[in-house]
């Protein structure tokens, strides 16, 4: 079961990355063709999320925070504020939902999500920490003047929505050239870049 989950997850990243349109992230870069070598701008694809890393907040010195909101229905659909992005596979959600994605200009590449919508009896559900019935993709950005090599950078889940708290890192792909990362996420919730301590 934890083997099928763990696919379903790595396909809805792959899946994701293609949607999303990045021509440095498609098909053929996340598998390659038979007999083929990997494409050079893609850097990585981890599927290990139960390491014994370490793992501490990239640091960033933006100090603005921007707040974004759209309605997403049960088609999918994307959204972008600056250099990150959430990507919505079609089936995630049933019914329109309001995502709303914050970066929290708090010293850290960092964002927090939100997927809410009405039920019935007009009470406001939150789907996003509920879960999602699809993975949804995340995108941020990272400091690639500091990090030219980002296979080692992932997205954490901050369990506590708190720096102080546990980090979980995510199964994360990397693109050199976007100086991107990207990860599939079942709810929502507070996420960063990290790095291994």
């Amino acid at each position: 079961m934890n083997r099928i989950m763990k696919f379903s997850a790595l396909s809805a990243l792959a899946l994701t990355l293609v949607v999303w349109g990045c021509d440095s992230l498609n098909e053929s870069a996340l598998v390659g063709p038979a007999g083929s070598a990997p494409r050079g701008d893609l850097i990585s694809i981890d599927t290990t999320t139960n390491d014994s890393t370490h793992y501490t907040l990239m640091v960033n010195a933006s100090t603005f925070s921007y707040t974004q909101s759209k309605e997403i229905g049960a088609l999918g659909g994307y959204m972008e504020l600056g250099n990150y992005s959430v990507s919505v596979p079609a089936g995630a959600v049933l019914a329109p939902t309001t995502f709303t994605m914050t970066i929290q200009g708090d010293g850290y590449y960092s964002a927090s999500y939100r997927a809410t919508r009405k039920d019935a009896a007009g009470t406001e559900v939150d789907v996003g920490k509920q879960g999602f019935l699809l993975p949804v993709g995340v995108t941020m950005p990272y400091d690639s003047k500091k990090y030219r090599d980002p296979s080692n950078l992932r997205i954490g889940w901050l369990k506590n929505d708190s720096y102080t708290g546990e980090i979980e890192a995510l199964p994360t792909a990397a693109s050199k050239r976007t100086e991107k990362l990207s990860a599939a996420v079942g709810h929502f919730s507070a996420y960063a870049v990290v790095i291994p301590e």
